[in-house]
């Protein structure tokens, strides 16, 4: 799934993924408290009616049951067609319980602490 704005990239991003056979999910502002297992479309995570009052501005990309070959081919190719999406994760059983936005933070937050931002 891809959170962000920029409608050129996302269409970009679903195209590869396309291309990778992916399902590809475009998040919204408006999702971003939901969880992330919710937005997966997981079962046994029911959405919610929360609005997030400051959603994220940061883009990010998230992968769910991706074999690691695979997901290094998909990133490769992100990289060569010069698609850049700073925070990317996986889908693990302790994240798919976090909304989007506190995910994003925490990305963010990690980020900022590999690189000395």
């Amino acid at each position: 799934m891809f959170y962000g704005k920029n409608d050129e990239k996302i269409s970009r991003i679903s195209n590869l993924c396309e291309r990778f056979g992916f399902s590809f999910r475009n998040v919204s502002s408006e999702e971003a408290n939901q969880t992330v297992g919710f937005l997966a479309g997981f079962n046994g995570f029911p959405g919610n009616n929360e609005k997030a009052e400051n959603p994220p501005e940061n883009e990010c990309i998230v992968f769910s049951s991706v074999e690691r070959e695979t997901l290094d081919r998909f990133l490769t190719e992100m990289r060569n067609n010069e698609l850049r999406v700073t925070l990317k994760a996986m889908i693990t059983p302790h994240n798919q319980k976090w909304k989007l936005c506190d995910l994003i933070t925490e990305l963010e937050r990690e980020h900022k602490t590999m690189h000395n931002l």
